[in-house]
């Protein structure tokens, strides 16, 4: 037995203990495990570890083991099913999976793929196929470590499908705590392997290594991928789940309207009056750019912005009595809605999600309030609008605020913004809202929808600022009702 010191502990290193394994020594077929049930525990880690078995698969040994796989591992859960798991081995598999699922469950395609990929590490009747033992406890009865052979298309799908999932509730995306580093610098492997790295993660009882190629005599393990951006039925539990949000996928990102839909648009055009003293390009300073001043358009500006919310915010929200019924008259009544069921306003200030407290949001370098005298701004709208107006896409900025709209798409620049040369969009002269209105209309949606208007022309024709000024195109009322062409 070997001695480890370590500062003023003696610690006893078991690992001269363990025994190497042959990769040869196995039989390796369909209906074959390589480990069944637990025994013994990692020198390592402390934690329970599997027993060595390279034999048939045996029956679902209990009423709760097939609970736990109906839950977790449903192909697996059949009356005829044969596994290489017991009980234990489940619970371990149940516990040591919770968090991630908790982190991936709001996006099915992902959680899926996950949840299968360690679903058929475990228990699949074929282990033998894809697991080698690198190193056995010393009685050579338990595993301490495996290499966990994968193909290559299921390791690059499994990777695509979580790679821009974002915790609840946050911007935040996932893969930045399940990499070992940020998600711009990780890669499929990167990610299995800290997965599957005591060390690194504090989580996995064993070693699990993840081979870039699979040596002759091994099948790698491969089960058909979900796309984050598809709906698909799960025949094992007869349900279907929806594709993943624009937040959790880029490829559910369509654009900023359905393409499905017939709508039409009232729109407003801001610019500012002539008279103004803030008709001139304004400088953008933070401190990074110290003395250096960044030139935006006339209308980029934080006050204009806020005034421009108002006026946005004002409209969605009108609450108008009806001519007939009870129900007040909304905008909700007959938008066009997204997925997440918010009505679809093209805008600038999406870029915020019409929020007035993330569009105020500032970082200081000394972390105190950005309106004080002294202070150092890292980062506040400007620098947002930039990255968002240059990748809509982008789900986390220095603000930690994302550039996705609150219905749920990407904001193209082009559909918000006006008055630029090329594509210079933060040199934009105007600002444009659109609310996209249903073209197909029953008769009680198009009388609510001529209330609303009447009123939002009201508004607008007698809305008055020092610097603002306005245009605006109200929908045409003559074609409600009828089946037609996107109108813009």
């Amino acid at each position: 037995m070997k001695v480890c010191l370590i500062g003023s502990f003696v610690l006893l290193c078991l690992l001269s203990e363990l025994q190497v394994s042959k990769a040869g020594d196995y039989i390796r077929k369909n209906g074959y495990c390589m480990w069944y049930g637990q025994c013994g525990t990692n020198p390592s880690t402390y934690k329970r570890i599997n027993c060595l078995y390279n034999g048939p698969a045996k029956p679902i040994d209990s009423p709760d083991s097939r609970n736990i796989l109906s839950e977790l591992c449903p192909e697996f859960a059949r009356d005829d099913s044969k596994v290489c798991c017991s009980h234990d081995q489940l619970v371990s598999l149940k516990s040591g999976i919770q968090s991630a699922q908790e982190m991936m469950a709001h996006c099915p395609a992902c959680w899926k793929n996950f949840r299968e990929l360690h679903c058929h590490l475990m228990c699949s009747p074929n282990n033998s196929m894809f697991i080698t033992p690198i190193q056995l406890s010393a009685d050579q009865k338990s595993i301490v470590s495996i290499a966990y052979y994968v193909n290559k298309a299921f390791r690059n799908g499994l990777y695509s499908s979580c790679r821009n999932v974002a915790f609840q509730n946050s911007n935040t995306k996932i893969m930045n705590f399940l990499c070992g580093t940020t998600v711009d610098h990780c890669s499929p492997l990167k990610f299995l392997r800290f997965m599957g790295d005591p060390r690194l993660n504090g989580v996995s009882p064993f070693l699990i290594e993840y081979p870039d190629e699979i040596p002759p005599g091994i099948t790698a393990m491969n089960t058909t991928i979900r796309l984050c951006n598809k709906a698909f039925y799960e025949p094992f539990t007869h349900t279907t789940s929806e594709a993943c949000v624009c937040n959790d996928c880029i490829e559910s990102c369509k654009g900023p309207l359905p393409i499905r839909a017939n709508y039409i648009t009232a729109k407003i055009i801001f610019s500012l009056k002539p008279s103004s003293n803030l008709n001139q390009r304004s400088c953008y300073q933070n401190f990074f750019t110290e003395n250096d001043c960044i030139l935006t358009g006339t209308i980029l500006r934080l006050k204009i912005l806020q005034k421009v919310l108002k006026v946005q915010g004002h409209l969605m929200n009108m609450s108008l009595e009806p001519p007939t019924g009870s129900k007040n008259i909304t905008l909700a009544d007959f938008c066009v809605k997204s997925l997440s069921n918010s009505c679809i306003v093209l805008s600038a200030l999406q870029y915020w999600q019409n929020d007035m407290k993330k569009l105020n949001k500032c970082i200081s370098a000394l972390g105190g309030p950005c309106s004080s005298p002294d202070a150092f701004t890292i980062a506040a709208w400007g620098d947002h609008l930039a990255r968002c107006t240059y990748d809509p896409y982008r789900i986390d900025t220095t603000l930690n605020i994302s550039c996705i709209s609150l219905y749920g798409d990407p904001v193209f620049p082009n559909q918000v913004l006006g008055g630029y040369d090329n594509k210079n969009f933060t040199d934009s002269s105007l600002l444009l809202v659109s609310f996209a209105i249903k073209q197909n209309m029953n008769e009680m949606e198009i009388e609510r929808a001529k209330v609303w208007q009447k009123n939002f022309v009201e508004y607008l024709k007698y809305y008055d600022d020092v610097d603002l000024q306005l245009a605006y195109v109200p929908v045409d009322l003559s074609v409600l009702g009828r089946p037609g062409r996107v109108l813009y």
